[in-house]
């Protein structure tokens, strides 16, 4: 009697030690592109949503609006402080600084060329539509967040009245 494993058992071991490897290391690869992708998301849902809630709590307590650009807002305050808003380059900023990081970029809303939109026949000012787009920085796709289909990333948009117009 031999001892030990014949070709036939040694190439079966190895092919079967290869399918579980392969089906083991595709399985890792999509859980961390999963991970990978839920943070872009997070990322972007969470810079989005504090830029829209600045902007959109501005402008309602804001006095007047003084100017409606492509892209960018101007207010006038109560206290007669001026704050500008403004889609630059990648990032909105305002008066006092950037409301996005350098992890995100933000874009117009599809089929629009501004973030800031007025009604001109309203003038005075008194409602202003607000639409962008952000994506996560670094070619991390967000497209397929359910909610986001025929858009470019997530989409974050709202209509804002102000409330003490004229005092």
């Amino acid at each position: 009697m031999k001892k030990g494993f014949s070709l036939i058992e040694v190439l079966l071991a190895t092919g079967l030690m290869a399918v579980v490897l392969g089906t083991a290391s595709v399985m890792f690869y999509t859980v961390f592109r999963s991970a990978r992708k839920s943070s872009a998301i997070a990322t972007a849902k969470t810079e989005g949503a504090f830029a829209i809630r600045s902007i959109d709590q501005m402008v309602r307590f804001a006095a007047k609006i003084s100017a409606c650009g492509t892209n960018s807002l101007t207010i006038e305050r109560l206290n007669d402080d001026v704050v500008t808003y403004a889609l630059s380059g990648t990032a909105i900023s305002s008066s006092s600084g950037s409301l996005t990081s350098n992890n995100v970029s933000v874009t117009t809303c599809s089929g629009s060329t501004s973030i800031f939109t007025c009604d001109p026949a309203a003038a005075p000012f008194r409602v202003v539509k607000i639409c962008f787009v952000i994506n996560k920085s670094g070619g991390i796709d967000v497209t397929d967040y359910a909610g986001a289909t025929g858009t470019n990333g997530v989409v974050f948009q709202t209509q804002v009245l102000i409330r003490n117009f004229g005092n």
